[in-house]
């Protein structure tokens, strides 16, 4: 797999796609809309469309196979353009369509055609099943948010589920569901029983303002949404001078969470303030006790010394002494 990634591209709030019909793993800034190849694979380098990022900002993926008797195996991805089996294999029989890394660094795939989630240890390779649901997952992605919940969109119908890995709680709340679109004419036309309905099979979690803001891809019409859960609401991604993204089947990741965080601001410096000069205070000036001598009338004259003016007491300032 000949791709070339650096840390740099991969995180200051930019998604990264997996796209397994083109065979190339994209780099996109949600907010501008731009959109960079990094770089191509061969046919033979079979992953399936499962992608992630690590904590330490590592790709992973993992190897497709035509059945399930065949080995699969946890790949990552070098910056020097290599795949690196992990030793293993995995365990997992099936073709695993999704794939993320929790904010703790704990690595999770999902098998959606037994609708089971494993947990996978990226050292060894193995996978662990963490647990199987009732609810019938069709394709798609998910991610973990800091709080431990598994958001996962159905690639089909739009739904979003939500999984609480506390308890393995499931909660599929109508209400939270993209629509399923056509586009005539580069006209959205939002209908149930359209033809050429949206496809999404990637979803990738940023922090944008310090809110949680997710991206769902479109891989039918290479188009990219937002929406958040609280309050819910969606928008399309505007492509900017791109036109329209290009990307196809495929699985999304995006910069972990513990990376992304607020601007540091900077200390408040207070003004500079000049030291302020004390006033001078004036040399202290005797009382000049010169007069008539006096006499205590024993007969002995008593000396009146007349203290000069300014011999013990000097003027000073504080002024530059301090």
């Amino acid at each position: 797999m000949k791709l070339f990634v650096t840390s740099f591209l991969l995180c200051s709030e930019r998604l990264v796609h997996l796209d397994t019909e083109r065979h190339a793993v994209y780099v996109i800034v949600p907010l501008n809309g731009y959109q960079t190849s990094l770089g191509f694979y061969p046919e033979a380098d079979a992953v399936t469309a499962a992608l992630a990022l690590d904590t330490l900002k590592q790709l992973f993926s993992h190897t497709a196979a035509p059945s399930a008797a065949d080995p699969r195996y946890l790949v990552s991805v070098q910056e020097n353009g290599t795949l690196l089996d992990i030793a293993g294999p995995t365990g997992i029989t099936a073709n695993t369509e999704a794939y993320a890394v929790a904010p703790d660094g704990t690595h999770y795939l999902l098998d959606t055609a037994n609708d089971d989630l494993y947990t996978v240890d990226p050292a060894s390779g193995v996978a662990t099943l963490w647990s199987h649901y009732a609810y019938d997952f069709v394709d798609g992605d998910f991610v973990i948010t800091q709080d431990d919940k598994l958001v996962y969109l159905n690639a089909t119908d739009g739904q979003i589920v939500l999984i609480d890995l506390g308890d393995n709680s499931v909660n599929v709340d109508v209400a939270l569901k993209l629509p399923t679109n056509a586009y005539l004419n580069g006209t959205v036309v939002v209908g149930e029983d359209l033809a050429f309905n949206q496809n999404y099979t990637g979803l990738a979690l940023l922090q944008l303002s310090g809110d949680d803001t997710y991206f769902a891809f479109d891989a039918a019409n290479s188009l990219l949404y937002r929406f958040t859960l609280d309050p819910f609401a969606f928008a399309k991604v505007d492509a900017g001078t791109n036109t329209m993204f290009s990307f196809g089947y495929g699985d999304a990741a995006s910069c972990p969470l513990d990376e992304i965080v607020p601007p540091v601001t900077p200390p408040v410096t207070p003004p500079t303030t000049p030291p302020s000069t004390p006033p001078t205070t004036p040399p202290s000036t005797p009382t000049d006790p010169s007069g008539p001598t006096a006499n205590t009338g024993t007969g002995v004259n008593r000396l009146c010394i007349k203290i000069k003016k300014g011999l013990f007491a000097r003027p000073f300032s504080f002024g530059s002494h301090f």
